[in-house]
Formats: C-alpha cells, sequence, structure tokens
C-alpha cells in the first residue's frame, strides 16, 4: 500500500457517488478496499491534458475523508519488533 498508483477519469466517467478502489497483492490477495466520495476524488485530483488523475500516494493514504472499509495491516517482521 505504500506504493503510488493513479486512477485517470474523462470528465464523462465522474458520475459516481462513491469511488470503491480495491487493492491487491501479486497473489490476489486483498490488502484494502476503500471508499470515497467523489469531491473528494476530484479536490485530491489534478487535471492532465485529457483526464482528471487521481493518484494514491502518502497524501492520499493519511487522508480523513477517505474510509478504509478493510486495510490489511501487514505483520511486523522481526527486524521491526526490535526496533519498537
Amino acid at each position: 500500500m505504500s506504493d503510488s498508483t493513479s486512477f485517470d477519469f474523462r470528465s464523462s466517467e465522474l458520475v459516481f457517488d462513491f469511488l470503491v478502489a480495491v487493492f491487491f497483492d501479486p497473489s490476489l490477495s486483498v490488502l484494502a478496499v476503500l471508499r470515497m466520495p467523489r469531491d473528494v476524488v476530484t479536490a485530491l485530483s489534478h487535471q492532465t491534458a485529457s483526464t482528471l488523475r487521481f493518484r494514491w500516494n502518502r497524501a492520499s493514504v493519511d487522508d480523513p475523508r477517505i474510509e478504509r472499509i478493510f486495510w490489511h495491516e501487514p505483520p511486523l517482521s522481526l527486524t521491526a519488533a526490535n526496533d519498537i
């Protein structure tokens, strides 16, 4: 979930109430399910030449307007556990 990714929308595709994003790992296990209202998607997006681009990145991961329906917390590694 720490990797950046983006969702590109044409203006005609912005006819939704909520964007529900599902993130998978390479084995297709669900890492996260997020729900965000359209106004949050547009507020966190920027306009490109042809699309509106919503970026999932460090700035958006902690935005309180994004509802975490499911969020998989990875287990602590031994190295990380020793740092606590």
